[in-house]
């Protein structure tokens, strides 16, 4: 017997026992089964039962106090069948077996899941072996101390949203965030939540994982909390609501614009030493992904965002500030659009990095530094000017030396043409309009608090009347 188990091989181990050999051991009792084998027949029952999408033949996969310790939290029984339900009709998936090993009563296996996914992911499974049911499951990279920036919770029993992938250097790696599959309606802004470790991490870099021909926008928020537990739910607050999907803001609290993309923008890189901190002892314990899916899909969509990230501190500090206005476009006329806001809290921005966003009626957004003087004589610095119908990437600001100091105020203006018989609001759909210029800057200590300035824009709102401001560029 010694020399026939020290061959591992199988057959010949096999062979040592009867058929209806048992074994009655402390933790258990053991059979002559390969547990591989009743793991691969339980694998092979768990394709069939879940392509069945019959609730009470899911259910049976699953012991009534099953637990599954997935990215976000802890998933119960009747959240994964409930997540099951929704698996896209057609969807091919596979479980690949990595390792068994049979504790007595029950067996611990790994396994390899593809399909929900361009990446596999990895996951542990306890199976009992007397009512072929799972007692319980986890996904190893999700756990503490496991990954520095976590994934987000799962995608049924095997797809995540984030994956972090295999382009790490000694200082930075490389992840992503994706949408895991969805399959959106006609101007539908979906969000997808990601869970940040203890760990501080500082994101120095952004790529969009999509074209403008698929999402018309993406928008990366740092929350405290998410604005919904869910998978994936609707958080477009302004337009019309998808009833099969839950409806929730962005974030469950102040959300903080991060990084924003359009119309097929390039990847970008911060300045050296510059970054966002999140995770660790920041406000920022969760990303959330924002997608604006103009037209509808039929085929599941992965739209996502490559993020690079370090644990290495950055002396400087990353933010992002949002201008933006309400309004109306009137039919038929060029309009423009205005907002002013002075800068209240203690703190000196260096601007780096600008962006414009609007829909298709944009001409022309700008943005500009307004220092006052003791004569009360207004004095404006272009921050940037742009063309919004060309790619709505991070452009370098004017003046790289500028900076924007209390007591300061930060304006923007959008000039906009409607060729149509309509009013048209500014809002959230493909039908509205926007106006929004975005202020990337870095400080060497804390960055504002507040980072959104707003007006009611046009008609009711204009620089000279209700900003007071003079010496207005044309």
């Amino acid at each position: 017997m010694t020399k026939t188990i020290e061959t591992k091989d199988p057959k010949q181990i096999s062979d040592l026992f009867d058929d209806h050999f048992s074994f009655h051991g402390c933790k258990g009792d053991y059979d002559k089964n390969n547990s591989d084998d009743v793991v691969q027949k339980f694998l092979d029952r768990m394709v069939r039962s879940i392509e069945s999408k019959d609730v009470s033949i899911i259910s049976g996969l699953f012991e009534p106090d099953f637990v599954l310790k997935g990215c976000k939290g802890v998933y119960d029984k009747t959240k994964i069948i409930a997540l099951l339900e929704k698996l896209p009709t057609g969807t091919k998936f596979s479980f690949t077996l990595k390792s068994s090993q049979d504790t007595g009563s029950s067996i611990k296996y790994t396994v390899s899941i593809t399909g929900f996914d361009k990446n596999e992911v990895i996951a542990e499974f306890i199976l009992n072996k007397k009512d072929q049911q799972l007692e319980s499951g986890s996904v190893p990279a999700c756990q503490p101390n496991a990954a520095r920036l976590r994934m987000p919770r799962l995608y049924l029993l095997s797809c995540v949203a984030f994956l972090a992938i295999a382009t790490s250097s000694s200082h930075a790696t490389t992840s992503q965030i994706r949408m895991p599959g969805v399959v959106p309606e006609a101007d539908s802004y979906l969000c997808t939540s990601l869970e940040l470790s203890d760990q501080e991490n500082y994101l120095t870099g952004f790529k969009a994982l999509t074209t403008k021909g698929t999402a018309h926008h993406i928008l990366l928020f740092g929350c405290e909390e998410p604005g919904s537990d869910e998978l994936v739910w609707d958080c477009g607050e302004m337009n019309k609501p998808d009833d099969e999907m839950p409806r929730a803001p962005t974030c469950g609290s102040k959300p903080a614009i991060l990084y924003a993309w359009a119309l097929d923008a390039p990847p970008l890189e911060l300045p050296k030493d510059v970054g966002f901190q999140v995770g660790g002892e920041s406000n920022i314990r969760h990303l959330v992904m924002q997608v604006h899916y103009m037209h509808s899909k039929e085929e599941p969509d992965e739209t996502g965002l490559e993020i690079t990230h370090t644990e290495e501190p950055q002396p400087k500090l990353a933010a992002t500030m949002l201008l933006v206005t309400g309004g109306t476009l009137p039919a038929n006329k060029t309009e423009s659009f205005e907002t002013a806001c002075m800068i209240e809290e203690d703190v000196v921005m260096h601007p780096f990095a600008y962006r414009t966003h609007t829909h298709r009626h944009g001409k022309e957004v700008s943005g500009y530094l307004v220092k006052e003087d003791g004569r009360q004589e207004d004095h404006w610095e272009l921050i940037g000017k742009r063309d919004p119908q060309l790619p709505q990437m991070f452009v370098p600001v004017a003046n790289s030396s500028m900076t924007i100091q209390q007591g300061d105020m930060v304006t923007a203006r959008c000039v906009m043409h409607n060729n149509e018989d309509r009013d048209i609001s500014m809002g959230a759909t493909g039908e509205d309009e926007m106006c929004n210029f975005y202020i990337m800057y870095w400080t060497d200590g804390e960055v504002m608090h507040d980072n959104t300035c707003y007006s009611p824009g046009a008609p009711d709102y204009r620089w000279g009347r209700e900003a007071d401001l003079n010496h207005i560029p044309k």
